[in-house]
């Protein structure tokens, strides 16, 4: 008897900064995870994958799709940043980073990753530059 395997998101402590998500690619199905809603500022979840493109802003959806094209031809895991456009007109970085499944035969056939707001890095109002929290991260203290 198969039984259809469930995602479980990751549990991630830093609420809405993060979320995590699967894709089944060949359905065009999204599983969010509700801290990715609230990043968005979404009421629900998007169902299938061209609802999530739409938050793409319009000036890197071409990028993206490349990319997402490259990523299910021929890679095994991803990072790429783009921006989305929040229901309020509001725009946040993302950084993307997942990895894929395949199918024997080599298809993609699962999608899972995790989105970070890095918003605050790329404009500096975080106080905490990248370059500082990498050296952070990086120090053995």
């Amino acid at each position: 008897m198969a039984m259809e395997t469930v995602f479980r998101p990751p549990k991630i402590d830093n609420g809405p900064g993060y979320g995590a998500y699967e894709w089944r690619v060949a359905e065009g199905r999204m599983i969010w995870s509700n801290d990715l809603v609230r990043l968005y500022d979404l009421d629900k979840a998007p169902q299938m994958e061209k609802e999530f493109r739409d938050r793409i802003h319009p000036d890197d959806r071409t990028r993206i799709d490349a990319e997402l094209q490259r990523v299910l031809d021929a890679c095994d895991d991803y990072d790429v940043e783009f921006r989305i456009v929040r229901p309020d007109g509001s725009l946040r970085h993302i950084q993307n980073r997942g990895s894929v499944e395949r199918t024997l035969d080599g298809e993609a056939e699962i999608v899972r990753g995790v989105h970070v707001d890095v918003t605050d890095f790329r404009d500096g109002s975080s106080g905490l530059t990248a370059q500082r929290l990498h050296a952070r991260i990086s120090s053995p203290n």
